[in-house]
Protein backbone atom coordinates (compact mmCIF):
# COMPACT_ATOMS: atom_id res chain seq x y z
CA UNK A 1 0.00 0.00 0.00
CA UNK A 2 1.62 3.23 -1.10
CA UNK A 3 1.68 6.38 0.95
CA UNK A 4 3.12 9.86 1.03
CA UNK A 5 4.27 11.93 3.99
CA UNK A 6 3.61 15.59 4.69
CA UNK A 7 3.62 18.01 7.61
CA UNK A 8 0.19 19.22 8.70
CA UNK A 9 -1.00 21.97 11.04
CA UNK A 10 -2.89 20.44 13.98
CA UNK A 11 -3.33 23.18 16.58
CA UNK A 12 -2.09 26.54 17.87
CA UNK A 13 -1.89 28.02 21.36
CA UNK A 14 -0.28 31.23 22.70
CA UNK A 15 1.93 31.68 19.67
CA UNK A 16 3.15 28.08 19.43
CA UNK A 17 1.88 25.63 16.84
CA UNK A 18 1.51 21.85 16.85
CA UNK A 19 2.52 20.07 13.65
CA UNK A 20 2.16 16.42 12.72
CA UNK A 21 4.18 14.18 10.45
CA UNK A 22 1.26 12.44 8.76
CA UNK A 23 1.41 9.42 6.47
CA UNK A 24 -1.39 9.62 3.91
CA UNK A 25 -2.58 6.21 2.76
CA UNK A 26 -5.34 5.46 0.28
CA UNK A 27 -8.24 5.83 2.72
CA UNK A 28 -6.89 7.19 6.02
CA UNK A 29 -4.18 9.31 7.61
CA UNK A 30 -1.80 7.86 10.21
CA UNK A 31 -0.25 10.28 12.69
CA UNK A 32 3.38 9.67 13.59
CA UNK A 33 5.91 12.20 14.83
CA UNK A 34 4.74 15.51 16.35
CA UNK A 35 6.44 18.90 16.51
CA UNK A 36 5.89 21.92 18.77
CA UNK A 37 7.20 24.98 16.95
CA UNK A 38 7.52 28.71 17.41
CA UNK A 39 7.28 30.05 13.83
CA UNK A 40 8.58 33.47 14.92
CA UNK A 41 11.93 32.14 16.18
CA UNK A 42 12.05 29.06 13.93
CA UNK A 43 12.67 26.82 16.96
CA UNK A 44 10.98 23.46 17.39
CA UNK A 45 11.05 20.32 19.53
CA UNK A 46 10.28 16.80 18.35
CA UNK A 47 7.71 14.71 20.22
CA UNK A 48 7.27 11.03 19.47
CA UNK A 49 3.84 9.64 20.18
CA UNK A 50 3.40 6.75 22.60
CA UNK A 51 4.41 3.38 21.08
CA UNK A 52 1.60 0.92 20.48
CA UNK A 53 -1.08 3.59 20.10
CA UNK A 54 -2.67 3.70 16.67
CA UNK A 55 -3.53 7.31 15.86
CA UNK A 56 -5.37 8.12 12.65
CA UNK A 57 -7.33 11.10 11.41
CA UNK A 58 -10.53 9.15 12.17
CA UNK A 59 -9.96 8.40 15.85
CA UNK A 60 -7.74 11.13 17.28
CA UNK A 61 -7.80 14.86 17.98
CA UNK A 62 -4.45 16.42 18.90
CA UNK A 63 -4.42 19.66 20.87
CA UNK A 64 -1.90 22.09 22.28
CA UNK A 65 -2.72 23.67 25.64
CA UNK A 66 -1.19 26.18 28.03
CA UNK A 67 -1.44 26.40 31.85
CA UNK A 68 -1.67 30.09 32.86
CA UNK A 69 -0.67 29.40 36.48
CA UNK A 70 2.30 27.12 35.88
CA UNK A 71 3.28 28.62 32.50
CA UNK A 72 3.78 25.19 30.94
CA UNK A 73 2.56 23.82 27.61
CA UNK A 74 1.03 20.39 27.12
CA UNK A 75 0.22 18.26 24.09
CA UNK A 76 -3.12 16.49 24.59
CA UNK A 77 -4.38 13.54 22.55
CA UNK A 78 -8.11 12.83 22.68
CA UNK A 79 -8.60 9.50 20.97
CA UNK A 80 -11.13 6.77 20.35
CA UNK A 81 -9.40 3.44 19.97
CA UNK A 82 -10.53 0.38 18.06
CA UNK A 83 -9.92 -2.26 20.71
CA UNK A 84 -13.15 -1.74 22.66
CA UNK A 85 -16.67 -0.40 22.38
CA UNK A 86 -16.51 3.37 22.87
CA UNK A 87 -13.02 2.88 24.27
CA UNK A 88 -11.63 6.32 25.10
CA UNK A 89 -7.98 7.18 25.55
CA UNK A 90 -6.46 10.47 26.66
CA UNK A 91 -2.71 11.10 26.68
CA UNK A 92 -0.86 14.17 27.94
CA UNK A 93 2.73 15.21 27.22
CA UNK A 94 4.14 18.10 29.29
CA UNK A 95 6.95 20.10 27.70
CA UNK A 96 10.06 20.83 29.74
CA UNK A 97 9.62 18.45 32.68
CA UNK A 98 11.98 15.78 33.98
CA UNK A 99 11.46 12.46 32.28
CA UNK A 100 10.63 14.12 28.98
CA UNK A 101 9.57 11.78 26.24
CA UNK A 102 6.94 10.15 28.45
CA UNK A 103 3.22 10.30 27.86
CA UNK A 104 0.81 10.29 30.78
CA UNK A 105 -2.53 8.48 30.54
CA UNK A 106 -5.51 10.36 31.98
CA UNK A 107 -8.55 8.65 33.44
CA UNK A 108 -11.60 9.62 31.43
CA UNK A 109 -14.44 8.02 33.39
CA UNK A 110 -17.38 5.91 32.29
CA UNK A 111 -19.80 8.80 31.89
CA UNK A 112 -17.78 10.59 29.23
CA UNK A 113 -18.02 9.96 25.52
CA UNK A 114 -16.46 12.21 22.94
CA UNK A 115 -15.26 12.50 19.39
CA UNK A 116 -13.99 16.06 18.88
CA UNK A 117 -14.10 17.64 15.45
CA UNK A 118 -12.74 21.10 16.26
CA UNK A 119 -11.52 22.27 19.66
CA UNK A 120 -11.45 25.76 21.19
CA UNK A 121 -8.89 26.86 23.79
CA UNK A 122 -9.74 29.45 26.45
CA UNK A 123 -8.19 30.27 29.83
CA UNK A 124 -6.23 27.04 30.10
CA UNK A 125 -9.15 24.82 29.04
CA UNK A 126 -9.80 22.89 25.81
CA UNK A 127 -13.45 22.87 24.69
CA UNK A 128 -15.43 20.95 22.08
CA UNK A 129 -18.99 20.03 21.08
CA UNK A 130 -20.25 16.44 21.36
CA UNK A 131 -22.73 15.26 18.75
CA UNK A 132 -25.05 12.87 20.55
CA UNK A 133 -28.78 12.33 21.02
CA UNK A 134 -28.46 11.50 24.72
CA UNK A 135 -26.05 14.21 25.95
CA UNK A 136 -27.87 17.41 26.98
CA UNK A 137 -24.62 18.88 28.38
CA UNK A 138 -22.95 18.77 24.98
CA UNK A 139 -20.04 21.17 25.65
CA UNK A 140 -17.14 19.12 27.01
CA UNK A 141 -13.89 20.52 28.37
CA UNK A 142 -10.44 19.38 29.47
CA UNK A 143 -8.56 21.50 32.00
CA UNK A 144 -4.93 21.47 30.93
CA UNK A 145 -3.68 22.27 34.44
CA UNK A 146 -5.45 19.66 36.61
CA UNK A 147 -6.03 17.30 33.64
CA UNK A 148 -9.72 16.79 34.46
CA UNK A 149 -12.76 16.55 32.20
CA UNK A 150 -15.82 18.67 32.91
CA UNK A 151 -19.08 19.73 31.30
CA UNK A 152 -19.67 23.39 30.47
CA UNK A 153 -23.36 24.32 30.75
CA UNK A 154 -24.84 25.49 27.44
CA UNK A 155 -27.51 28.21 27.21
CA UNK A 156 -30.74 27.01 28.89
CA UNK A 157 -32.50 27.18 25.52
CA UNK A 158 -30.12 24.51 24.18
CA UNK A 159 -31.16 21.71 26.54
CA UNK A 160 -34.76 21.55 25.35
CA UNK A 161 -36.10 18.41 23.61
CA UNK A 162 -36.16 20.37 20.35
CA UNK A 163 -32.34 20.42 20.28
CA UNK A 164 -31.79 17.35 18.12
CA UNK A 165 -28.60 15.71 16.93
CA UNK A 166 -29.02 17.50 13.59
CA UNK A 167 -29.12 20.90 15.30
CA UNK A 168 -25.94 20.12 17.23
CA UNK A 169 -24.13 19.50 13.95
CA UNK A 170 -24.84 23.16 13.22
CA UNK A 171 -23.22 24.39 16.45
CA UNK A 172 -19.59 25.36 16.75
CA UNK A 173 -17.47 27.04 19.42
CA UNK A 174 -15.12 29.99 19.38
CA UNK A 175 -13.78 32.85 21.47
CA UNK A 176 -15.02 36.43 21.19
CA UNK A 177 -13.57 39.20 23.36
CA UNK A 178 -12.16 36.68 25.82
CA UNK A 179 -15.46 34.82 26.24
CA UNK A 180 -16.60 31.39 25.11
CA UNK A 181 -18.98 31.70 22.17
CA UNK A 182 -21.46 29.40 20.42
CA UNK A 183 -22.66 29.84 16.87
CA UNK A 184 -26.07 28.42 16.02
CA UNK A 185 -27.82 28.04 12.69
CA UNK A 186 -31.43 28.36 13.82
CA UNK A 187 -34.47 26.88 12.09
CA UNK A 188 -35.39 30.27 10.70
CA UNK A 189 -33.29 32.34 8.33
CA UNK A 190 -31.11 33.73 11.09
CA UNK A 191 -27.75 32.74 12.47
CA UNK A 192 -27.13 33.43 16.16
CA UNK A 193 -23.96 33.80 18.24
CA UNK A 194 -24.19 33.32 21.99
CA UNK A 195 -21.50 34.58 24.39
CA UNK A 196 -20.81 33.30 27.92
CA UNK A 197 -20.07 36.53 29.79
CA UNK A 198 -19.18 34.81 33.09
CA UNK A 199 -17.35 31.54 32.38
CA UNK A 200 -19.09 28.56 33.93
CA UNK A 201 -22.30 30.43 34.80
CA UNK A 202 -25.14 29.14 32.64
CA UNK A 203 -27.28 32.22 33.29
CA UNK A 204 -24.58 34.46 31.79
CA UNK A 205 -25.12 33.16 28.24
CA UNK A 206 -26.30 36.04 26.06
CA UNK A 207 -27.48 36.07 22.45
CA UNK A 208 -25.01 38.76 21.42
CA UNK A 209 -25.25 38.71 17.62
CA UNK A 210 -27.90 37.79 15.07
CA UNK A 211 -27.05 37.47 11.39
CA UNK A 212 -29.67 37.64 8.66
CA UNK A 213 -28.67 35.00 6.12
CA UNK A 214 -31.42 35.66 3.59
CA UNK A 215 -28.72 37.04 1.29
CA UNK A 216 -28.41 34.32 -1.35
CA UNK A 217 -24.61 34.29 -1.54
CA UNK A 218 -24.24 33.78 2.20
CA UNK A 219 -27.22 31.49 2.87
CA UNK A 220 -26.05 28.78 0.55
CA UNK A 221 -22.62 28.71 2.19
CA UNK A 222 -23.71 28.02 5.75
CA UNK A 223 -23.40 26.33 8.23
CA UNK A 224 -20.38 28.01 9.75
CA UNK A 225 -17.41 25.74 10.39
CA UNK A 226 -15.53 27.78 12.99
CA UNK A 227 -15.55 31.15 14.74
CA UNK A 228 -12.06 32.67 14.49
CA UNK A 229 -12.47 35.91 16.45
CA UNK A 230 -12.84 39.66 16.02
CA UNK A 231 -11.14 42.10 13.68
CA UNK A 232 -9.80 45.32 15.15
CA UNK A 233 -12.83 47.08 13.64
CA UNK A 234 -15.30 44.80 15.43
CA UNK A 235 -16.08 42.47 12.52
CA UNK A 236 -16.58 38.78 13.38
CA UNK A 237 -14.40 36.45 11.31
CA UNK A 238 -15.50 32.87 10.66
CA UNK A 239 -15.04 30.05 8.17
CA UNK A 240 -17.60 28.03 6.24
CA UNK A 241 -17.39 24.69 4.45
CA UNK A 242 -13.59 24.69 4.91
CA UNK A 243 -13.33 26.80 1.76
CA UNK A 244 -13.71 30.50 2.52
CA UNK A 245 -13.38 33.16 5.17
CA UNK A 246 -16.29 35.49 5.94
CA UNK A 247 -16.45 38.60 8.09
CA UNK A 248 -19.68 39.99 9.55
CA UNK A 249 -20.05 43.64 10.55
CA UNK A 250 -22.57 43.89 13.43
CA UNK A 251 -22.91 47.66 13.01
CA UNK A 252 -24.46 47.50 9.53
CA UNK A 253 -25.28 43.74 9.36
CA UNK A 254 -23.11 43.29 6.27
CA UNK A 255 -21.05 40.29 5.15
CA UNK A 256 -17.81 40.17 3.23
CA UNK A 257 -16.24 37.09 1.61
CA UNK A 258 -12.44 36.88 1.71
CA UNK A 259 -11.15 34.77 -1.13
CA UNK A 260 -7.82 32.98 -0.78
CA UNK A 261 -6.17 32.72 -4.15
CA UNK A 262 -4.99 29.26 -5.25
CA UNK A 263 -6.50 27.67 -2.14
CA UNK A 264 -9.72 25.77 -2.80
CA UNK A 265 -9.94 23.79 0.45
CA UNK A 266 -8.26 24.01 3.86
CA UNK A 267 -8.34 21.40 6.63
CA UNK A 268 -7.65 23.72 9.53
CA UNK A 269 -7.69 27.47 10.18
CA UNK A 270 -6.44 28.73 13.53
CA UNK A 271 -6.23 32.15 15.19
CA UNK A 272 -2.61 33.09 15.83
CA UNK A 273 -0.89 35.69 18.06
CA UNK A 274 2.94 35.90 17.79
CA UNK A 275 5.06 34.73 20.70
CA UNK A 276 8.62 36.09 20.87
CA UNK A 277 9.72 33.80 23.72
CA UNK A 278 12.38 31.20 23.02
CA UNK A 279 11.45 27.54 23.17
CA UNK A 280 14.66 27.12 25.14
CA UNK A 281 12.85 28.76 28.07
CA UNK A 282 9.46 27.19 27.40
CA UNK A 283 10.53 23.57 26.81
CA UNK A 284 13.44 23.42 29.24
CA UNK A 285 15.58 20.31 28.81
CA UNK A 286 13.97 19.22 25.53
CA UNK A 287 16.31 18.76 22.54
CA UNK A 288 15.94 21.97 20.57
CA UNK A 289 16.15 22.43 16.81
CA UNK A 290 15.99 25.47 14.57
CA UNK A 291 14.38 25.35 11.14
CA UNK A 292 16.16 28.52 9.99
CA UNK A 293 19.54 26.77 10.33
CA UNK A 294 18.58 23.81 8.13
Amino acid sequence: MGCDVKLSLLDSCNGLILLGNQHHYHDFVRLDQLYVCNPITGEFVIIKHKPGINLTSYNACLCLGFCPKTQVYKVVILSKQQYGVNSVLTLVYTLGVKGNGLWKSVNVGNDLDYQPRITTFLNGIIHWVVISTYVPQFIYSFDVEDECFRFVPPPPEFVSPEQTTWSKWNICLGVLEGCLAISEHAKDVYFHIWVMKDYGAQASWTKAYTMDITMEKIARLLPITQILGLYHNGDILFTFQNRNLVSFNPANSSFKLHRIESLYYFNNVLPYIPNFSSLRDIARGEPLFNATLR
